[in-house]
């Protein structure tokens, strides 16, 4: 019987390729591991962040990446730090409004004691002059 390492003496042992592809496997799955964790963060920031949850800290594992994910992570932070001021301020604008609206309803019905007042009393010139003529 004849070798197959005669017939083809160009294929690479399988105690080499073995080795190889199981380190080609497991380099890929590390790599999609790095990248995926960071990615499902992100995610999972994004979605509380539509839910109304402003809440958000940045990892700092993700955050000290010098790539696109840990730009990414940055940036949900710094959004919704940006947020929160705005809607702090709105909320600030709303108090002042409401105090302003206040003291306007309260001018308002001062002036209207004044105006009524002053009706009555001219009411009283008018019926004391007519009562002289």
């Amino acid at each position: 019987m004849v070798s197959l390492r005669f017939i083809y003496p160009d294929i690479f042992p399988a105690y080499i390729t073995s080795p190889i592809i199981i380190t080609g496997i497991a380099g890929i799955a590390y790599i999609a591991k790095r990248v995926r964790k960071p990615l499902d963060h992100a995610i999972g920031d994004l979605y509380r962040m539509s839910q109304g949850d402003l809440t958000i800290e940045v990892n700092e594992a993700f955050s000290k990446r010098n790539d696109e994910l840990g730009k990414l992570s940055v940036s949900i932070g710094n959004l919704a730090g940006k947020l929160r001021e705005i809607i702090e301020g709105i909320s600030n604008a709303a108090a002042e409004l409401e105090s302003s609206a206040s003291q306007l309803s309260m001018s308002a019905t001062s002036l209207s004691e004044v105006t009524s007042e002053q009706a009555s009393s001219l009411e009283e010139i008018s019926s004391a002059m007519e009562e002289i003529l």
